[in-house]
């Protein structure tokens, strides 16, 4: 009897864990799908345009120089610096300031050129690159529901899932290929392996490998290590001594191996060209930041990032992130559940140091919203029990029964959100919640309302083709270079003459972290000939060159 129960139990289980892993493909699935589906509407961004695309465009000819380099038996060009220069010449603070120069580790080269090989027979180059990130978010979304659903329930797996996959801003940012969603996705996808990794040695491996691909994204990899050993302090968890020895071991050599200009010697890549040039960019490009009407030339208050957060993640979402949070705190025993709170309580401290960048929205703190999705599915599962504990009370809910309660709270919670997710297509970027008004309140309370030339959309590249022939083109911020990429890969006509002199068309991207004197006159005083808004806020002006 004990044996047919146990036997029982166990094919309970596997069913249990095939539903989990269907379900998780399926959300896979149609997150990529939704994203991949509407990247072509959105515009070429800055970063895009001036250091990604590019960067990957020379990924592609080292790659074919470095291999017919080697079956012409000369391999010893793999430990010549001057050819890996050629193509991804060194970091220093003076080229940082050049046109296509990305001083990032190789790997958000490397995803966008393996997507390009993949798509770009059916898709074109700018939608094929733009695969990358949505893939990752696709997996991102479906790391969060299996990780949740495994340690939870199903319903609460998904909760956290749609959570993440229904916030605008993060929707919006895997659509471009760029590190954000990268850094985004691998710093969930270290710590779940971390987590996985207390239980299973193999997990070990995996999150070694995982956090080298963290640090080959960019610099913020770094801190992951960092937010995992304040969860060891506070969980005391002895267990996590074997993923740490394992991690140092591997992920540097990830780091190393992913970086070809590291690999003669790798001291001073890592050192020169990776943390000291990261901990001192500000120095030599330094970005200013809007926010609540004030212009902050370096680092915004140290409230920016908690004030975005709260103003950018759909407000029924946002009451959930708050219940887990509560929720989240009661059960922190709880090992993941103390894993999230600990993500989210490091980065956030280290975001409200006075060095920490605070401009572009959310973009430099991505990696905290998967966590706050994983809060909301905790505060999903407190409210749930809790209703449940007290349907005796109300008789109505009794005969509703609990699968019409759940599906209830599903549709109340993201019935408006997936609305307002589908009403911003394509400017995700520049969505704000209800808390400020919508767009139209954040621009009143002095938030800023663009940032990354997204909003140059294919309406906008047809405006500007229409231009007289040979018309002088500007653009503020003065980026003439984001102009002529987009003129060299056939978006924009040859004849357009794209300068900051004497200048037929000026093209405004209400960016007012980056106004001056004359951009602020332009904009408040002078009537374009076309104005893309939304909820009445210009996104983009385009204005005849002023008498």
């Amino acid at each position: 009897m004990v044996q047919s129960i146990t036997i029982e139990t166990a094919s309970q289980e596997n069913k249990q864990v095939r539903r989990i892993r269907i379900t998780g493909w399926i959300l896979f699935s149609v997150v990529g799908m939704a994203v991949g589906s509407g990247t072509a509407g959105m515009g070429l961004t800055w970063d895009e345009s001036m250091a990604h695309f590019w960067g990957s465009e020379v990924f592609r000819a080292w790659l074919s120089h470095a291999w017919d380099t080697l079956l012409a038996g000369q391999w010893s060009v793999l430990w010549d610096p001057a050819f890996h220069g050629k193509y991804w010449p060194p970091v220093t603070p003076e080229n940082q300031k050049f046109f296509n120069f990305n001083y990032h580790p190789a790997l958000t080269r490397i995803l966008p050129t393996l997507a390009w090989f993949v798509f770009h027979g059916w898709f074109g180059d700018i939608v094929a690159y733009r695969m990358a990130p949505a893939i990752l978010f696709a997996l991102a979304v479906m790391a969060v529901f299996r990780v949740m659903a495994r340690r939870f329930d199903s319903a609460t797996g998904l909760f956290a899932a749609l959570s993440l996959a229904l916030m605008p801003r993060v929707f919006g940012h895997a659509h471009i290929a760029a590190t954000d969603t990268a850094m985004m996705a691998f710093w969930l996808f270290a710590v779940v392996a971390f987590y996985k990794g207390l239980e299973d040695k193999r997990w070990s491996y995996g999150f070694a490998v995982l956090l080298g691909l963290a640090f080959s994204v960019k610099f913020t990899g770094v801190l992951i290590p960092l937010a995992l050993i304040m969860y060891m302090i506070l969980a005391r968890e002895k267990r996590a001594w074997r993923n740490v020895v394992v991690a140092a071991v591997i992920s540097p050599v990830v780091l190393i191996a992913l970086n070809p200009t590291w690999w003669v010697d790798p001291f001073s890549g890592v050192f020169t060209h990776y943390l000291q040039t990261a901990l001192s960019r500000d120095q030599f490009v330094p970005t200013p930041a809007y926010y609540l009407g004030e212009l902050y030339p370096v680092h915004a208050p140290w409230h920016y990032s908690l004030v975005m957060t709260a103003v950018t993640v759909p407000v029924a979402i946002l009451l959930f992130v708050l219940l887990g949070a509560v929720w989240g705190v009661r059960q922190r025993a709880d090992k993941w559940v103390l894993l999230v709170l600990s993500q989210l309580i490091f980065y956030y401290l280290i975001l409200v140091l006075p060095l920490s960048p605070d401009y572009d929205g959310v973009r430099l703190f991505l990696p905290v919203f998967p966590f706050l999705a994983c809060l909301a599915g905790l505060g999903y599962r407190g409210l749930r029990d809790w209703v449940f504990r007290n349907m005796d009370r109300w008789p109505p809910l009794i005969k509703w029964g609990r699968k019409r309660i759940v599906a209830l709270i599903f549709l109340i919670t993201f019935t408006w959100p997936a609305l307002q997710l589908a009403d911003s297509h394509p400017f995700y970027l520049e969505y704000y919640n209800g808390l400020t008004g919508g767009v139209a309140g954040a621009h009143r309370a002095g938030f800023e309302t663009t940032y990354w030339f997204d909003t140059v959309v294919p309406s906008v590249r047809d405006t500007i083709n229409r231009f007289p022939l040979n018309s002088r083109v500007g653009v503020l911020p003065p980026v003439v270079d984001y102009l002529r990429y987009m003129q060299d890969h056939g978006l924009l006509r040859q004849d357009l003459v794209f300068t900051q002199t004497d200048m037929d068309y000026i093209i405004l991207l209400p960016r007012q972290s980056k106004f001056r004197d004359f951009t602020w006159d332009l904009y408040h005083r002078q009537k374009p000939v076309f104005k893309l808004s939304l909820e009445g806020v210009p996104l983009l002006l385009i204005y005849r060159k002023p008498d």
